[in-house]
């Protein structure tokens, strides 16, 4: 957060606090987590389908199974302008992230198309993940910053468009659970801390003693 307010030295995300669903540990599946970030429909292009099936195939041929991931009734939504996602299975729980990092725990490997949490949650649960930007060659649509600053801090691998990822992961690459950097967890306890005091003061402030 501080390229985008200097004032800032906190910086570390809720979700690094998040629990996940069920018995623990979560077993592996062998499956790879896909959520594709939706856009308007009016910047979708046969380019980018083209590309999205291309980083399809290369998934299914290296993993048991493709499970699409969507993290909002958006992305949920965009998923039925999208061909080459007909045939994928789709765990639907956006309204649940504990049960979402629980899929993202029993996964080999995340791979998000445009979205920053699927990173964040992988990191909580220690499964390899990867980023790529989903139209970074439309000016109209902005690459995400949060996403590429995550993984240049965190050591995540973080690709400028599908194609690229594509060709890594075609060429055999493995990509390594993210390790939050040092002073990461400590700048959310900083946090929590702050709030409670906030919270405690405003509410002196309205109740007094009492």
């Amino acid at each position: 957060m501080q390229p985008l307010k200097d004032t800032c030295h906190l910086g570390a995300d809720w979700a690094l606090a998040l629990q996940t669903d069920g018995p623990q540990p979560v077993p592996r599946s062998g499956s790879v987590v896909l959520t594709i970030r939706e856009f308007p429909e009016e910047l979708l292009s046969p380019v980018y389908v083209a590309s999205l099936q291309r980083l399809i195939g290369v998934l299914s041929d290296r993993f048991a199974r493709v499970v699409l991931l969507p993290f909002c009734p958006e992305d949920e939504r965009f998923l039925e302008h999208l061909p080459p996602a007909e045939q994928l299975p789709r765990e639907i729980h956006w309204w649940n992230p504990r049960r979402m990092q629980k899929e993202i725990a029993g996964a080999e490997l995340v791979v998000s198309l445009g979205r920053l949490h699927p990173l964040i949650f992988s990191a909580n649960v220690a499964t390899p993940a990867v980023f790529a930007e989903p139209l970074a060659s439309d000016p109209r649509w902005p690459v995400c910053l949060k996403a590429r600053q995550l993984c240049q801090e965190h050591g995540l691998p973080y690709f400028a468009d599908a194609d690229s990822l594509t060709t890594a992961i075609g060429e055999g690459m493995q990509p390594q659970a993210a390790q939050f950097s040092p002073g990461y967890r400590d700048r959310w306890q900083e946090q929590v801390v702050l709030l409670k005091d906030r919270l405690a003061r405003a509410t002196r402030q309205l109740f007094g003693n009492a």
